[in-house]
């Protein structure tokens, strides 16, 4: 192949995708009014577009395409414990009303309720699906991790350590004690301080290594104020987001969450490049408070203040970004078979 027209495919290869990340633009689906969303109360969407929550105390259900696909468990405060862009929710039921007894269960449209070995008492799902459980060892200051395929990792464990969340590589992240935390695939804690706070957390961590997290400050009044913050597993660098609250992040690194108004309001913002965005702008100033979920893929779930109202955008990239992908894969594709043929 032509040096020339070799470095031209890689270069188109390689810039149309970052590009594929970028919406620009969203479709949006609105519940508008009390009693117009199918669930009670929604936790968490996917990558698939379905979402879950909570149906009554005690049913959950499953909201895809338009179909709602629920489930009953015997007690009347079942727990989602997470849920999987494959589509697989990881619940948890109090069902001997003792909060150290209760059943895991796994649920899905397809595969419906499943409950876990009764042994099991703590478990965690990844974003591909695979059930991670864990049990304490014999070993003071370890706790056993088990994967789907049997084998096992030991993580460093002590009292006071804490686990929120957990991606595809089996990285989990939390806290120790004040400080955040977070244990590597091998099992090997570490903790990150308190991040110029009085205490810090970590509670979401994307396939990409992205970790969300939040440290608390002192203002004059002695009340708290928390403030959010990217951290990266590749490199340890650390972002601060002043004036956020709450939030969640996606594979792209996007960040979603609430600020305050200069009026006392909370509204839902996105943050991208340094800049923030005011969601209910593309709600044409419909009042959203909250950011209730994101999917991988950058899938929003908002809703006002006291939930009467539902929006899920779904970014759709634009046509320009479809012409370079294709443009790109086809010069890849074509120089691999020029390589190909060069070798034969």
């Amino acid at each position: 192949m032509n040096p020339t027209l070799r470095r031209i495919a890689t270069s188109l290869a390689l810039l149309a995708l970052p590009l594929t990340t970028r919406a620009v633009e969203y479709d949006i689906q609105r519940w508008i009014g009390i009693g117009s969303f199918p669930l009670g109360g929604a936790i968490s969407i996917n990558a698939q577009g379905q979402i879950i929550g909570n149906v009554s105390n005690s049913q959950i259900g499953i909201l895809g395409d338009g179909v709602l696909t629920t489930v009953t468990l015997p007690s009347s405060n079942p727990q989602i414990q997470g849920f999987s862009d494959s589509g697989v929710a990881l619940l948890y039921d109090y069902s001997s009303g003792d909060i150290q007894r209760g059943q895991y269960y796994t649920f899905s449209v397809q595969g419906g309720l499943s409950p876990l070995p009764a042994s099991v008492h703590d478990a965690v799902i990844t974003p591909a699906g695979d059930v991670l459980t864990l049990s304490q060892s014999v070993q003071p200051g370890i706790l056993t991790v088990t994967r789907p395929d049997g084998g096992q990792t030991a993580m460093q464990w002590e009292t006071g350590d804490v686990s929120h969340d957990v991606n595809s590589s089996g990285i989990f992240v939390g806290s120790r004690g004040n400080d955040a935390a977070y244990w590597d695939a091998s099992g090997q804690r570490h903790v990150l301080g308190t991040m110029g706070g009085w205490r810090a957390d970590l509670f979401t961590v994307t396939d990409s290594g992205l970790v969300l997290g939040s440290r608390s400050l002192r203002s004059t009044d002695d009340q708290t104020l928390p403030t959010l913050f990217i951290y990266s597993l590749a490199d340890g660098e650390v972002r601060f987001l002043d004036g956020l609250y709450s939030g969640g992040i996606d594979e792209a690194g996007r960040i979603y969450g609430s600020i305050l108004t200069a009026d006392n309001q909370l509204r839902a913002v996105i943050w991208e490049d340094g800049q923030f965005t005011r969601l209910d702008d593309l709600l044409r100033g419909y009042p959203v408070s909250f950011v209730r979920s994101i999917s991988s893929d950058g899938r929003i779930l908002m809703s006002s203040s006291l939930q009467t109202s539902w929006f899920l955008l779904t970014p759709v990239p634009e046509p320009g970004t479809y012409a370079l992908t294709g443009i790109g894969l086809a010069a890849a594709a074509w120089g691999a078979r020029r390589r190909r043929a060069g070798a034969a």
